[in-house]
């Protein structure tokens, strides 16, 4: 098999996991309309992994998990927005580095953001719960998906990562 060949490989497996997270999500949407959904489709994309192991399942769902903690402990503490940004990534930064796991400060940055983004108005709490929730939901999406591909498919599927 050549190099070519191992990256369709890979990319269609990927592109099909990704329409199946996507799919699921949409049909949560449905489902419950006034739900954010949107948040749980890129939590989805952030939580697949190009190289299909389950350790990378498990550190993006920590990433994410983390990054949504962080973005509801300080998304009541009443000072300036860009104060709360500035030291939630802080915070992921800092909490990345202890655990040795800087690589997944991308994706907890992300679900942080999800959490904290507000629209004008009032700062409603049910906002970043709904988006903590739903970024989540893509998550337990993403890994199960994950989990189930590794499960049904044989060991030797090429990845992006490895040629």
């Amino acid at each position: 098999m050549n190099a070519v060949t191992k990256i369709d490989s890979a990319a269609w497996l990927f592109t099909i996991k990704c329409v199946i997270g996507v799919a699921i999500c949409y049909y949560f949407y449905v489902e419950w309309p006034t739900f954010p959904f949107e948040w749980a489709i890129i939590s989805v994309g952030l939580g697949l992994s190009f190289d299909n192991t389950n350790k990378a399942a498990v550190d993006r769902t920590v990433a994410n998990i983390t990054g949504c903690i962080a973005g509801l402990v300080l998304y009541p503490i009443p000072i300036a927005r860009i104060m709360q940004l500035s030291i939630g990534l802080v915070l992921i930064v800092l909490i990345a580095f202890k655990f040795n796991k800087a690589d997944m400060i991308r994706t907890a940055i992300t679900a942080f953001v999800i959490v904290m983004l507000q629209n004008t108005g009032p700062r409603l709490w049910l906002i970043p719960l709904e988006r903590a929730l739903t970024t989540l939901v893509g998550c337990l999406v993403a890994f199960l998906l994950t989990l189930s591909f590794n499960l049904l498919l044989p060991k030797k599927i090429p990845s992006f990562t490895k040629q």
